[in-house]
């Protein structure tokens, strides 16, 4: 659950038993300041309740009352005095505890709210809030079953209290059970219908359990309440993009964009949406709008680059690959993908040497290992390439493509057993691999064995035809006497 939410929860928390004593029968003043701060007129609040504290200094509601306009102006240090003097004046004042705590929840003074809560729930065993209170706390210190059993507790108080639901809800998403948590937050959404973040949760549980229908429905829902929310939209559309539903999906992230023209998340997901349909100038034209928005992440560069090799623009993909790694000098993705620029483009030492900046960033990403044994091959330096290889494919011993790289090197070191293990591995993890049968081929074309030759040249025009591999096979068929 993140820590925004989890703060709203607590505001929500201090707000309700805050506000609950304002129907006791006390002071027009102390009255009057429940107005103005209803209407949100805070100075307004305070200078009544300032009146009612000079006035009569041993009420304890009154400095509860002051606390939560403090709140409202956003002074927690002077919301806690005025309630730690509530607690001297009533110490059995179990909503001055409970408020306490939220607060020491919320300006990250977390130690101290257990205490707070435990006295309140001490006070008061059947104190709903202050259970749901206690269990944000257990959720924010990781201690999830107590989290669980503190918001189940509320909800045994309360069959109806959505909140808990909510909470607990939220708890179950986060430690991945599922249908725990659309439970919770059906029966949450049947408690408050018109509250659009709850079909929000809901649905992008359906979305990570590639149930679509259900997910679409629940932010369309979302949609109907809210029509003027662009994160709802935005939500939609990575749901329908992630269905291959790229049509609506643009559709889906242009609304969001014309609700709000700064969201700059939706240029980044429309411009993925365009590139998928190989729209390359209408993702260029997004992607540059992020650029112009965010320009000190990277991420916007990194896919205007990317098109531009496409499109076979060397010299703008450089550009951004530089800019990439000028804005973000310690980005693994930036540099790596600079490096792999490099190496397509035949400029091995340059790619090594950001290969090199990659592995010290992440020194387990195999990727970087097989790359950097690319360039190696490049510069004819077999026995790094080898080196690189193998450390990569201790990595990540099931990729295919590492043992068809290695296999490579071993050719050109002129072990061919060696070679033709690691062909048999790749073919063994990935059969529609081309390279591998078209390497293998080679081989036993080398040592004459022309059945096997023949059968893996014709698997890579099987597998490959039309394409240039396809095209070198059938070269290879011809020297067999095959045409």
């Amino acid at each position: 659950m993140k820590q925004s939410s989890i703060i709203f929860l607590l505001i929500s928390i201090l707000a309700v038993t805050m506000l609950s004593c304002a129907g006791s029968s006390i002071e027009k003043q102390l009255k009057a300041g429940d107005t103005f701060r209803g209407q949100k007129q805070w100075d307004s609040a305070l200078a009544e309740y300032n009146q009612v504290i000079e006035k009569n200094p041993d009420s304890a509601i009154a400095y509860q009352r002051r606390a939560s306009v403090f709140i409202d102006k956003g002074q927690p240090e002077l919301a806690v005095a005025d309630l730690t003097r509530a607690i001297e004046l009533k110490p059995d004042y179990a909503e001055a505890y409970l408020n306490r705590a939220n607060i020491y929840i919320i300006v990250g003074k977390t130690a101290l709210a257990l205490p707070d809560f435990n006295k309140a729930i001490e006070l008061q065993p059947a104190y709903i809030n202050a259970y749901q209170g206690r269990g944000i706390y257990y959720q924010i210190t990781k201690q999830w079953d107590l989290a669980i059993a503190d918001f189940t507790k509320a909800i045994s108080l309360d069959a109806e209290f959505a909140p808990a639901y909510v909470a607990r809800g939220d708890l179950y998403a986060g430690l991945g059970k599922w249908d725990e948590a659309i439970a919770d937050f059906t029966k949450a959404i049947e408690l408050t219908p018109d509250d659009a973040s709850l079909y929000s949760r809901r649905g992008n549980i359906y979305a990570l359990q590639g149930q679509v229908d259900q997910a679409i429905s629940d932010i369309t829902k979302m949609i109907e309440i809210n029509p003027d929310d662009a994160k709802a939209y935005m939500n939609r559309g990575s749901i329908y993009m992630d269905a291959g539903k790229t049509d609506l999906a643009i559709a889906d992230f242009s609304q969001s964009i014309k609700l709000d023209r700064n969201y700059s998340l939706a240029y980044i997901f429309r411009g993925d949406a365009y590139v998928r349909m190989q729209q390359w100038d209408k993702a260029i034209a997004d992607y540059s709008n992020y650029i112009q928005q965010v320009p000190r992440d990277v991420k916007g560069y990194l896919k205007r680059g990317r098109i531009y090799v496409q499109q076979e623009k060397p010299e703008l993909a450089l550009t951004d690959f530089n800019k990439a790694v000028e804005v973000a000098p310690g980005s693994f993705e930036a540099i790596f993908q600079r490096g792999d620029y490099y190496l397509k483009n035949g400029k091995y030492n340059l790619a090594i040497t950001d290969f090199n900046k990659a592995i010290e960033i992440l020194p387990g990403f195999a990727d970087a290992y097989n790359s950097r044994g690319r360039a190696y091959i490049g510069l004819k330096d077999i026995d790094s390439a080898l080196a690189d290889f193998s450390k990569a494919m201790e990595l990540l011993p099931d990729n295919p493509r590492v043992f068809v790289n290695r296999g490579m090197a071993y050719i050109l070191a002129g072990q061919m057993n060696a070679a033709l293990n690691d062909l048999n591995k790749a073919i063994d993890l990935d059969p529609d691999i081309a390279e591998a049968y078209f390497n293998r081929g080679l081989i036993y074309k080398s040592r004459r064995e022309s059945a096997q030759a023949l059968a893996d040249f014709r698997k890579v025009i099987e597998l490959n035809d039309g394409s240039e591999l396809a095209a070198q096979a059938q070269e290879m068929l011809k020297e067999l006497g095959v045409d």
